[in-house]
């Protein structure tokens, strides 16, 4: 079998020169440089969020530590309920701790915790 042949309107031209590609190569080229400056501004973007996380990382990581320095501080005053319970916690015959626990709820018009916390 034969394929037929392609049937085409117009010839090539063989007489025109490389000036006729100049215009769309020049504008392959600023399609071109207007992807890198989007990839180059994408990078940067990029580079700056990962700065940006990694500085609010660090920042975590130091408001966290002092918070763990302040709670291994032995002189330090029991300030919430959870301060408390972790001293109880540590050590649960002290009575003076119970009293001071059960204080703290009584300061702060907590009958019922100050309950809870005798009935412990």
């Amino acid at each position: 079998k034969e394929v037929p042949r392609l049937k085409v309107s117009t010839s090539f031209m063989w007489e025109e020169g490389l000036n006729v590609l100049d215009g769309t190569t020049q504008i392959a080229k600023e399609h071109s440089s207007d992807s890198e400056e989007e990839n180059d501004a994408e990078s940067v973007a990029k580079k700056q969020t990962k700065k940006k996380q990694e500085l609010e990382k660090q920042k975590a990581e130091k408001e966290l530590s002092k918070l763990e320095a302040a709670l291994m501080d032995p002189k330090r005053q029991p300030q919430t309920a959870d301060d408390f319970d972790r001293l109880v916690l540590g050590s649960p015959d002290s009575s003076i701790l119970w009293l001071q626990f059960m204080a703290f709820h009584l300061q702060a018009t907590e009958i019922e915790k100050a309950r809870a916390v005798a009935e412990r």
